[in-house]
């Protein structure tokens, strides 16, 4: 089962990645969201997050200092930053190829099923 926390600190974004990402990964992903970077460290450390779309600018503690955290800690935590424009018109297509490409890394048998994932990248090599 592939981890994935949404740390943003804006519901209405929050809540659209959470929807581009369960609406497009139908199977073999928990996702949990953080609404500040102290709860992002939190839940990414406990939860041992596989992956984690990181807003930047969030209360508490910014998201560069909460992957830092997080990094120290899950060194094998992989990170995508996310702002304000993510949900806009073609940038959700952008973050789906990047959560595929770091699937494809972190559990290449389910990026290759396409009973698990919708979504399969170009080869870029």
């Amino acid at each position: 089962m592939l981890r994935i926390l949404i740390a943003e600190d804006e519901p209405l974004e929050q809540q659209s990645l959470k929807d581009i990402l369960e609406w497009n990964f139908s199977c073999g992903v928990d996702i949990k969201t953080a609404s500040n970077g102290v709860d992002a460290i939190s839940t990414a450390t406990i939860w041992h997050a596989d992956l984690v779309l990181m807003d930047i600018e969030m209360p508490g503690c910014n998201g560069i200092v909460a992957a830092n955290k997080i990094a120290k800690v899950n060194p094998l935590t992989k990170f995508i930053r996310t702002n304000m424009i993510t949900i806009s018109a073609g940038a959700s297509g952008l973050l789906l190829s990047f959560c595929s490409a770091v699937v494809s890394c972190i559990m290449p048998q389910k990026a290759s099923s396409s009973k698990t994932f919708c979504h399969k990248l170009p080869d870029f090599t």
